[in-house]
């Protein structure tokens, strides 16, 4: 295999060295790729010269772009709001601790987590919060942003993806159909030139000058774009961040009054050493009740000499 390529870098290296070397190559491969590109090509560069092709081509980059912000918030930021605003209405209708009638901490926080798992958001943090409960045996004092901050779910809105590369993407893409279309006009500007006739040659500068005005329509219309989808994606970020941070704000409101209110919470560790407790009681009694049958029993000797008398 490796013979094979260097057979082919031999090959393609003398074959570099003759177009270097040889004019009549370079013109035959000139005349070749020119023949083969001019059917394509000068139908390109006409339809680029036209000043309908550029002005549709600049409708259609400013109908990408709000087609672009229109599909991010119908898609992306609507649904996220309005998951947040259901988990905050779902929160504010938990049964908060009460004196009259006091509830242990397990069901404000049975309550929470029912209402993150059906959401399915800041799973990672809840589950970070009933570790530290596990630990503590008690509501922690740690607010739940400082558990927020390491959950996946709390960023999943800020996509920085797609939506985040389009401004410097329809920048681009403007930036090149300008310069295909300045690309265009020279070309009429220089076959003008090329055919000695002074009105000729006038009348390719003037059309050069008016088709470089509005060449660079394309580029307009792309930077409209761009500042638009960009003015989109900050305000959808701003947005979801301040839905993002009420909700924390909301979550540790909420277990504030449960952590002031309730006492040492029963975790399964501790459910387990009651339950091996209780059982070392039953053996206890179980002992204790065999001792005293085996104790009512008759001496065997006394039962012998019963037998015998």
């Amino acid at each position: 295999m490796r013979q094979i390529y260097w057979f082919i870098a031999l090959v393609a290296g003398a074959l570099g060295y003759k177009i270097w070397t040889s004019p009549e190559w370079q013109v035959a491969i000139e005349s070749t790729a020119l023949e083969i590109a001019r059917p394509v090509a000068i139908p390109l560069i006409h339809l680029i010269n036209a000043p309908a092709f550029i002005y549709v081509l600049s409708i259609l980059l400013l109908v990408a772009g709000v087609v672009a912000c229109v599909a991010y918030w119908m898609r992306i930021v609507r649904p996220r709001l309005r998951a947040l605003e259901n988990l905050r209405n779902a929160i504010r209708a938990l049964p908060l601790p009460n004196k009259k009638e006091p509830q242990p901490a397990e069901t404000g926080l049975r309550g929470l987590g029912a209402a993150l798992t059906e959401s399915g958001m800041f799973l990672t943090a809840w589950a970070a919060l009933q570790t530290q409960v596990r630990r503590e045996e008690a509501v922690p004092h740690t607010p739940f942003s400082a558990f927020a901050r390491s959950d996946a779910t709390v960023s999943e809105g800020e996509v920085r993806g797609l939506m985040a590369s389009l401004p410097s993407y329809f920048t681009s893409v403007g930036l090149i159909f300008t310069f295909i279309g300045l690309v265009a006009a020279l070309y009429f500007a220089a076959r003008g030139f090329r055919s000695g006739d002074v009105e000729e040659a006038r009348s390719s500068i003037m059309q050069l000058l008016n088709a470089s005005s509005f060449k660079f329509l394309t580029s307009v219309a792309a930077l409209a774009s761009a500042l638009l989808v960009s003015i989109v994606f900050r305000y959808a970020q701003s947005r979801l961040r301040h839905s993002v941070g009420e909700t924390i704000q909301l979550i540790e409101s909420y277990l504030a009054p449960w952590r002031e209110a309730s006492g040492p919470i029963a975790t399964g560790r501790d459910s387990l050493d009651r339950k091996l407790d209780q059982l070392t009681v039953a053996i206890g009694a179980l002992t204790d009740r065999v001792d005293q049958l085996l104790g009512a029993l008759p001496d065997r000797k006394e039962l012998r000499r019963d037998a015998a008398e």
